[in-house]
């Protein structure tokens, strides 16, 4: 097989009908039709940007995922600072239903996908910070417990501005 990209895009189309007009004293006279549409192409959105928003939010969810049951595995229960599963696994659980929501490419549902990505990133974002607030400093070991919930807020900002960034895209394809 070769190695090829298949390039998706939604092409936006208006139409624009010429209408008579009076002539001008000095200018020449040109016949116009009235019924006579011009298609006009704007703008071309490339939908490539809405499918890798919702594969970052399954690689997201995947990393959280994957976080909150290792960390459940090595941090002893009641202990500050570990991850909470029946908040964790519900919110991957969106994430990966935003990536569906995103997939199905409709009008009204890939704005609505990515709003349910948009509040789940702000969610987990929130977890993050609280883990990272809760968890005791260790100042003996390197790079110490506090590193997990530090990645954890960095994937949350990247993926919620990938989210944010894509919405006005899919709204407005006018939008540069």
């Amino acid at each position: 097989a070769s190695a090829s990209v298949i390039m998706m895009t939604k092409t936006i189309t208006t139409f624009t009908t010429t209408t008579p007009q009076a002539p001008r004293v000095h200018a020449p006279t040109r016949r116009t039709h009235a019924s006579r549409a011009a298609r006009v192409v704007t703008r071309v959105v490339d939908t490539q940007v809405a499918y890798a928003v919702a594969q970052q939010n399954v690689g997201f969810a995947l990393c959280v995922a994957l976080d909150a049951l290792s960390s459940q595995e090595s941090i002893p229960s009641g202990t500050p600072g570990r991850p909470n599963l029946a908040f964790v696994l519900p919110a991957c659980g969106a994430l990966v239903g935003s990536f569906a929501l995103i997939q199905s490419d409709g009008d009204a549902t890939t704005p609505a996908g990515l709003a349910l990505g948009t509040l789940t990133c702000l969610a987990l974002l929130k977890q993050y910070v609280d883990r990272f607030d809760q968890t005791p400093r260790n100042e003996r070991e390197w790079p110490g417990p506090r590193l997990m919930p530090t990645i954890g807020i960095l994937f949350s900002i990247f993926a919620l501005l990938a989210n944010v960034e894509a919405i006005p895209k899919i709204l407005n394809p006018l939008v540069v």
